[in-house]
């Protein structure tokens, strides 16, 4: 027998941590690679995770509690959706949906149960545009994070990097 499998007679095992994981040679360790990361975005710091779905269930969970709510913009991606009308539902979060730039309807969905604004830069799939300078406007106003799902918009478009966003995922 040759190569790797002589000694053992069995295929070696791949084990990835973030030290030794397939990008570790390319972002250094994770603490390197969020550094990296925030200074990207523009950010104080960086978290990673599995994907988008999962930071953004991550950042409301870190937030809200059961009885909370969430005032969110309604032009969402379907996965996200679906978190926020189904999954954050049984975990006893509210999600008060309005149509994206609807300041008014915004102002009305904020109570004191709220606890953040969560909007998408570019919405998908309509690619509308939220006005993240006027959300910011709001959520300062009512001493709320503004959460911005920047998926579509990268640190090289930016959106995301210069809004006034509290969380960018």
């Amino acid at each position: 027998m040759q190569g790797p499998f002589r000694s053992t007679g069995r295929r070696p095992t791949t084990s990835a941590t973030p030290s030794t994981g397939p990008t570790s040679s390319v972002s250094g360790s994770s603490a390197t690679s969020t550094k990296r990361i925030a200074a990207l975005e523009g950010g104080a710091a960086a978290q990673t995770l599995s994907s988008g779905t999962a930071a953004i269930f991550f950042t409301i969970t870190n937030i809200a509690r059961a009885g909370d709510e969430v005032v969110a913009a309604s032009n969402l991606y379907g996965g996200t959706f679906s978190q926020f009308d189904a999954i954050l539902p049984n975990a006893g979060i509210k999600v008060n949906f309005t149509p994206v730039n609807d300041f008014g309807a915004v102002e009305a969905a904020i109570n004191e149960k709220t606890r953040l604004l969560f909007i998408e830069a570019v919405g998908n799939p309509a690619l509308d545009i939220a006005d993240i300078e006027k959300y910011a406007e709001v959520a300062h106003r009512h001493h709320l994070p503004l959460v911005v799902d920047a998926t579509f918009t990268p640190p090289p478009l930016g959106l995301a990097g210069t809004a006034p966003a509290s969380a960018v995922s």
